[in-house]
């Protein structure tokens, strides 16, 4: 079989297929977390902090705060925004976000693991199951024409 003795169709079939399982592993952890945040409830008091990655790059976190079973707990979240171009974008988008009521999703067993969204995984599990057929039909092409 050429498909076994060929050595530069080894090295590609295995570094796509170490890929494929790099991104099976995030769409798992994705999924691993969405099924973690099952519970919510409003957050009592959202805070905007933003923080400069560069003279062109300003992240916008949210710091929150809510109860759960009498508990009060405290988390912050990043992934409601993209990074903006200037501080000025992100301090309008900041007094907006305080202004608003958010939802906090948090873990029942531990609630200290949170976030502000939990939106099912789409794009890293679709992600991984196109690199898994890419990766089946490369296997099934070399099995072709070995």
């Amino acid at each position: 079989m050429a498909f076994y003795q060929n050595k530069v169709w080894l090295f590609f079939f295995f570094s796509l297929l170490i890929i494929t399982l790099y991104y099976t592993a995030i769409a798992a952890y994705d999924v691993y977390i969405y099924r973690q945040l099952s519970e919510e409830t409003f957050a009592q008091e959202v805070n905007p902090v933003i923080f400069k990655k560069s003279d062109e790059s300003y992240l916008l976190i949210a710091e929150y705060s809510f109860t759960y079973n009498g508990n009060f707990y405290k988390g912050s979240d990043n992934t409601l925004f993209y990074p903006f171009w200037n501080e000025w974008g992100a301090e309008k988008e900041g007094k907006a976000l305080a202004n608003k009521k958010h939802k906090v999703f948090f873990s029942p067993h531990n609630a200290r693991i949170s976030a502000l969204r939990n939106s099912f995984p789409i794009k890293s599990i679709a992600s991984a199951l196109i690199l898994w057929a890419v990766q089946v039909y490369l296997f099934f092409i070399g099995r072709k024409y070995a």
